[in-house]
């Protein structure tokens, strides 16, 4: 005689799915040895320098001193940053967010570009995908 038996599991399915972040593209984190300075000037005509910490298709993650700052969420700014491997990158970007940092006199600021070219778009992508699977290979992902 063949007796089949049917094994039986009663789980609970979530009853809410929490959203913490929305994100179209990629993030690409720098090390310390990698970050770059950014040059940024904002609408009103000032100039100010920024650490890269991290990167992708659609933005990036800048720290900026607390005393240089006088950037607002949804100011257009101008941004020049040099990645290695890619170039220099000129482009027209929005600030989304700013952080104060805890126990540093700085601020984080995520800022979204705007109208990046095709071509910029894909060498910038062809660029983050080399860095992730170094990041990878050598274990640097942070």
């Amino acid at each position: 005689w063949l007796e089949f038996r049917r094994v039986l599991f009663r789980s609970t399915l979530p009853t809410y799915v929490q959203y913490l972040e929305k994100r179209s593209s990629y993030r690409i984190h720098l090390k310390l040895s990698e970050s770059t300075i950014v040059q940024i000037s904002s609408s009103d005509g000032e100039n100010h320098q920024a650490l890269l910490e991290d990167i992708s298709n659609t933005g990036a993650s800048l720290r900026l001193t607390k005393h240089q700052n006088t950037l607002k969420i949804n100011d257009a700014i101008d941004c020049d940053v040099y990645l290695k491997g890619f170039g220099p990158l000129y482009c027209k970007a929005i600030i989304r967010q700013l952080k104060n940092l805890q126990n540093t006199n700085e601020i984080r600021a995520g800022i979204e570009f705007e109208q990046l070219p095709a071509p910029t778009t894909r060498k910038l992508h062809k660029v983050l995908m080399k860095l992730q699977r170094r990041n990878i290979r050598t274990d640097l992902t942070i």
